[in-house]
């Protein structure tokens, strides 16, 4: 036997028996064993006769097995049911509830999930076996491996490779492999996945299971594969035989892009494929969960909406809060803001009408012949009079109103206009708020946009409200740094109250405060100016150099932008305007942003900024998931 590195290769299979057995004797917690072998060299058997019989051991199988149930699997041999818990509970938090034991074998490993050649089994590996042996109850786990099968994540990691058996087949094909064959090639998905024909007929789990084998590094920002993924992590996870039901969400979410052309190319064929739409989105000025534009569509995130006359024509009145005339009028609430929209096209007829304590702006609207029954959400669905009334939707889709076949729904991401095709299933369970283990890929982090490199007023302006911009002559003689003279003079501050928790607003009346004079090593003196305040903060220009200072309450600085257009480029990319950040793309929003800001300056974007993107997200409730 011989061992290099963490690899052990035992000359047989009673060598490998003795080095997995002793292996699991002794050792830290948290720690895995992967045991590695040509097809028919005895992986399953010698993890059975070595450690199946140990107390306080037990098995999971994980042949033809998706993630979600060899993750469900590990539950109940831990005694932990999963069935009673879910869709309260993910893995990562119900695995906290099993009784500590010895060890986990998982047989088979390398062929979990559903079709050959998943990427199921590594992510077996990275997100069941991680949350198994890292903090959770479990002291080790021995899994059954191929050579593609790596540990990507700090532990301790040991790898057995077993000599191969003396016949061993010549078929690369497994003939033990109960994964189904699949009906495409994933390698030909980013050609085939735009044609509507071939997104009736995939079935949705294979559709799924190949985005990572399509697109290893993640799949493209606001693609068509992104919208895959996307539902598949809002839980929109219908049965095979209620494909129709998975189509007219992806439907849904063509028809609020304004994708039309694909959006009628894919009902039609979901007919002809025999699976038709039982619900059609007509119009939506919504932006779907993990979705980005220029700019929001109007009329952003809506608490309630009605149905409304004007001039005699069928309309919708949209609110941004639900809340009655008298909280707005005694200030308990600062505003409301209505608008108003056809009902027949989502086409905008008025607005923004604004209330507050000073003024009351109405729409000029009619109340409507008939109200409809008003849909709330609750428990999973959404509900009139108690009872389910319409399709199945995401935790995003929080209210509405129907009116026979016809419903108006909105929510945090706008409002939309569907129409009923089928009755609606009453009985099927709400789609889980958040998926069980993670998903098998995530989108792909982006470059650089390249205004961010040079950027201009145009592209500074979007989340903010204007600009100062003082002529050169105006500025203090002790700003000496030509490229924050020339920036201020030809591009200028953005004025903020608040957006990305920076304050701005005093610079038209009073300019560049000097706020201190230091003295330099050589003698001389370095001016700095107050541009504002973040983060609690006040940020300060050297006028020397041009670095902007973030300066705390003890009179500390911490670095904060090598200079002014760095700074504001930074600020731009985490106020982006178009932008929706919901608990679907957080973690995705948070990666990209950190990795546009170290490339931009990593030294503050590792300090100052850290705490804006991770830690205090009340800081600036519009930047994650709340308008301001």
């Amino acid at each position: 036997m011989t061992t290099t590195g963490d690899t052990t290769y035992p000359e047989d299979r009673a060598a490998a028996e003795r080095t997995v057995r002793e292996w699991a004797a002794d050792g830290p917690r948290g720690r895995v064993l992967l045991l590695r072998g040509d097809r028919g060299a005895g992986r399953s058997s010698v993890l059975r006769e070595a450690l199946s019989g140990l107390p306080g051991v037990v098995t999971v199988d994980c042949a033809g097995r998706s993630v979600d149930a060899v993750a469900e699997s590990a539950l109940r041999a831990l005694g932990v049911e999963p069935a009673d818990a879910r869709p309260r509970g993910t893995f990562r938090e119900l695995v906290r509830r099993a009784a500590p034991v010895t060890g986990v074998v998982l047989l088979d490993a390398h062929l979990a999930g559903e079709f050959r050649g998943s990427a199921a089994p590594q992510a077996v590996l990275d997100h069941v076996v991680r949350h198994l042996v890292d903090r959770g109850p479990v002291a080790w786990a021995a899994v059954e491996a191929d050579a593609a099968l790596r540990v990507t994540r700090p532990s301790s990691t040991a790898v057995v490779e077993l000599p191969p058996a003396a016949d061993r087949p010549a078929d690369p094909i497994d003939p033990v492999d109960p994964r189904a064959a699949r009906s495409f090639d994933p390698r030909d998905l980013p050609e085939l996945i735009g044609r509507p024909g071939f997104l009736a007929a995939a079935p949705r789990a294979e559709l799924v299971d190949a985005l990572p084998l399509a697109w290893p590094d993640g799949v493209p920002h606001n693609s068509l594969a992104a919208d895959v993924h996307y539902l598949d992590q809002l839980g929109v996870r219908p049965a095979p035989a209620e494909h129709g039901e998975w189509l007219a969400a992806l439907h849904h979410r063509l028809v609020c892009q304004g994708a039309d052309a694909l959006a009628a190319g894919l009902a039609e064929a979901a007919a002809e494929a025999g699976t038709p739409l039982p619900w059609r989105t007509v119009w939506g000025r919504w932006l779907p969960a993990g979705r980005s534009a220029t700019t929001r569509p109007l009329p952003g995130p809506v608490e309630a909406a009605r149905p409304a006359l004007l001039d005699g024509r069928a309309v919708v009145v949209t609110r941004d809060l639900d809340v009655p005339d008298e909280d707005v009028d005694v200030g308990i609430v600062p505003a409301r803001t209505e608008y108003v929209f056809d009902h027949t096209d989502g086409g905008l007829l008025g607005g923004p009408y604004r209330r507050t304590a000073e003024a009351s702006d109405a729409p000029p609207v009619a109340a409507a012949d008939s109200a409809g029954e008003r849909l709330s959400w609750s428990d999973g669905r959404l509900r009139a009079a108690g009872r389910p009334a319409a399709p199945r939707f995401p935790f995003e889709v929080t209210g509405g109103f129907r009116s026979g076949g016809d419903l108006v729904l909105a929510g945090a991401d706008g409002v939309f206009r569907v129409e009923l095709l089928a009755p609606v299933d009453e009985e099927a369970p709400g789609w889980a708020t958040e998926p069980f283990v993670e998903l098998l890929t995530a989108e792909a982090l982006r470059e650089l946009p390249a205004e961010a490199a040079a950027p201009t007023a145009d592209w500074l302006a979007a989340p903010f409200s204007g600009f100062w911009r003082p002529d050169a002559d105006e500025l203090p003689d002790g700003l000496v740094d030509t490229r924050a003279r020339e920036f201020l003079s030809r591009v200028g501050v953005p004025l903020a109250a608040g957006r990305g928790t920076l304050w701005t607003g005093h610079l038209p009346e009073e300019g560049l405060e000097e706020w201190d004079v230091e003295e330099t090593e050589d003698g001389g003196s370095r001016h700095l100016y107050r541009i504002g305040q973040w983060l609690g903060g006040d940020l300060l220009l050297d006028g020397s150099g041009g670095e902007v200072l973030l300066e705390d309450f003890d009179g500390d600085t911490a670095h904060a932008a090598d200079s002014l257009p760095v700074f504001f480029a930074m600020l731009r990319l985490v106020c982006e305007p178009g932008r929706t950040v919901r608990q679907v793309n957080r973690r995705y929003a948070a990666a990209q942003t950190d990795r546009w800001l170290g490339t931009l300056d990593a030294e503050a974007a590792e300090g100052c900024w850290y705490p804006l993107l991770h830690e205090q997200h009340e800081l600036d409730r519009g930047l994650w998931g709340d308008e301001k």
